[in-house]
C-alpha cells in the first residue's frame, strides 16, 4: 500500500502543477518571462551564457575530434545496451510475480524511485542534465549553429537544463556533424561516469578499511540470541564456536557446523577496535528440505571486504561490475548499504589523508561520487538507445541514412529517406516493446499459466 500511496501523492502533486502552470501559462507574465511549457516541465529560458558557450567552443578541432570519438563510444553503448535488453527479454518468462520489476522503477523520479534517493537523486541528475546540455551546445557552436536560448527545467523543483539550437540550421548541417553534436551528449555523460567510477573506486573506498575481516551485521533482533548477549548493528562477528568468521557465508557455515541443540556456545565480536567473547544461547531452526537443524543468532550479516569492489570479493570481474551497478537495487533490501550509511559506516575506519575529514563528510563524497557514477552511466546509457527521440535515436537514422547512400548510391532520395524513417521508427517500437516486457513479461506468464 505504500508503494500505491506515494504514486497516488507523486500524480496528485503533478497533476496540481500541472493544472498550475497551465493557467500560468496563459498570463502575460510567462510571455514577458520568456517562459515555455512542454507538457508539465517548465522551460525557463535566457540567452545568457550563449558567449560562454561560444568561448569554450573556440578549439574547435578539440570539439570536433571529441565529437568524433563521441560517435564511435555512443555507438558501442548503443550495441551494448541493445544487446542487453535484447537478453533481459530472454530471462524475463523464467521469473514469477514476486521477481517482477516493480512499475515504478520506470519513472526516474528520485525519492519515488526507491532506486533514487532523494537527495544524491536531485543533484547528480541536475549534474549530469547540465552537463549533457552544454556538450550539446558547445557542439551547436562549433558548427556554426545560432543558440536560441539556454535555459533551466522545472517540475516544483529543478531537474535539469537545456540548449536550444536553431532547428532549420540543424537540419541543414551537413550529416556528419549533425551525428557529432546528437553523439556528444551520452558520451559526456559515459565519460562523466568513468570519472567517478574511478574517483569512487581508487580514490575514496580505498580510504575506507575494515576495523576487522568478518560478518558485518547490518541487522540484530533485539530478542534474538546476538542481541540478549549484547550484540548491536555495526558490530563484526570475526568468530563462531571457535571457527574463523571472514564474510557473511562463514557465518552461515559456522552456524550450520554448531552441534545440534548447543547452547552456551562461544562468539568473537567486534565494535570499531574493540572485541569481545561472549557467549551466546543459540536459538535453532529446522531445513524443511534436509530435515537438518542449525543455529540462529538472530541477525544479518554482510561482508565489510570487497563489498563495494566493481571486481567482487571472487575476483570475477564480469559479475563483479553487475553487483557493483547493481548496488542502489540490493541497497533497496539491505540496511545501509546505498548510499553508504548506518550502520555499515560502522564496520570502516578511514585512513589516509581522507582520515583529516568528519567521517560523515567522507561518506557524503562516497555516496555521492557513487550515485553520481551511476547517474551518469544510466542517463548516457538510456540516451544511447537507437529510439527516437533518444539521442541514440537520431544518431541510428542519420547513420542509416549514411550507410543507404554509401551502399545505394543509386536510390531515389524519397526513397532513401522514407526507408530510413519506417525504418528508425520500428527499431523506436521494438526498444520500447523490450523495456515493457521487462515489467509486463511476469504477468503475461502468470496470465497464461493459470
Amino acid at each position: 500500500m505504500s508503494v500505491l500511496s506515494d504514486l497516488a501523492l507523486f500524480v496528485g502533486v503533478l497533476t496540481a502543477w500541472s493544472v498550475a502552470m497551465y493557467f500560468f501559462s496563459r498570463t502575460q507574465a510567462f510571455q514577458r518571462w520568456n517562459l515555455g511549457l512542454s507538457l508539465f516541465i517548465l522551460m525557463v529560458r535566457t540567452v545568457r551564457g550563449r558567449e560562454m558557450l561560444d568561448r569554450v567552443a573556440q578549439r574547435r578541432r578539440f570539439w570536433r575530434g571529441f565529437g568524433e570519438l563521441s560517435i564511435g563510444l555512443v555507438l558501442i553503448a548503443m550495441a551494448g545496451i541493445t544487446a542487453l535488453l535484447a537478453w533481459e527479454a530472454t530471462i524475463v518468462w523464467q521469473l514469477d510475480l514476486s521477481q517482477a520489476p516493480r512499475a515504478e522503477l520506470l519513472l526516474g523520479i528520485p525519492g519515488l524511485n526507491p532506486v533514487i534517493p532523494l537527495g544524491y537523486g536531485i543533484f547528480g541528475l541536475a549534474i549530469a542534465i547540465v552537463l549533457h546540455e552544454f556538450a550539446h551546445g558547445i557542439l551547436s557552436c562549433v558548427s556554426n549553429v545560432k543558440i536560441q536560448s539556454l535555459g533551466l527545467l522545472f517540475v516544483i523543483f529543478p531537474i535539469g537544463a537545456f540548449v536550444e539550437p536553431d532547428e532549420a540550421q540543424m537540419r541543414a548541417m551537413p550529416r556528419r556533424e549533425r551525428m557529432r553534436l546528437y553523439a556528444v551528449g551520452p558520451a559526456t555523460n559515459l565519460l562523466l561516469a568513468g570519472i567517478f567510477f574511478l574517483s569512487f573506486s581508487l580514490l575514496l573506498m580505498p580510504a575506507a578499511v575494515p576495523y576487522h575481516q568478518g560478518a558485518g551485521l547490518t541487522y540484530v533482533e533485539d530478542a534474538g540470541p546476538a542481541g540478549m548477549a549484547g550484540i548491536s548493528e555495526g558490530w563484526i562477528v570475526t568468530s563462531i564456536n571457535n571457527t574463523t568468521v571472514s564474510g557473511k557465508a562463514d557465518l552461515q557455515r559456522a552456524l550450520r557446523a554448531t552441534e545440534a541443540n548447543r547452547t552456551n556456545v562461544p562468539v568473537t565480536a567486534c565494535y570499531r577496535e574493540a572485541c569481545w567473547n561472549l557467549t551466546v544461547n543459540l536459538s535453532w531452526n529446522r531445513d524443511l528440505g534436509t530435515g537438518e537443524t542449525y543455529g540462529r543468532l538472530g541477525v544479518l550479516g554482510s561482508d565489510t571486504t570487497d563489498v563495494y569492489s566493481p571486481l567482487g570479493a571472487d575476483g570475477d570481474p564480469g559479475r563483479g561490475a553487475l553487483l557493483f551497478i547493481a548496488l542502489p537495487v540490493a541497497g533497496t533490501q539491505e540496511p545501509g548499504l546505498m548510499p553508504v550509511g548506518y550502520p555499515r559506516t560502522e564496520f570502516y575506519r578511514i585512513s589516509g589523508p581522507w582520515a583529516a575529514l568528519p567521517p560523515e563528510l567522507f561518506w557524503v563524497l562516497v555516496s555521492g561520487s557513487y550515485f553520481l557514477f551511476w547517474l551518469n552511466l544510466m542517463l548516457g546509457a538510456t540516451n544511447a538507445l537507437p529510439a527516437v527521440p533518444l539521442d541514440g535515436g537520431y544518431l541510428f537514422r542519420d547513420g542509416l541514412h549514411g550507410l543507404l547512400q554509401r551502399l545505394r548510391p543509386a536510390m531515389p532520395e524519397e526513397r532513401r529517406e522514407k526507408g530510413v524513417r519506417w525504418t528508425s521508427y520500428a527499431v523506436s517500437l521494438i526498444i520500447l516493446a523490450l523495456i515493457v516486457w521487462q515489467f509486463a513479461g511476469p504477468y503475461v506468464k502468470a496470465w497464461l499459466t493459470n
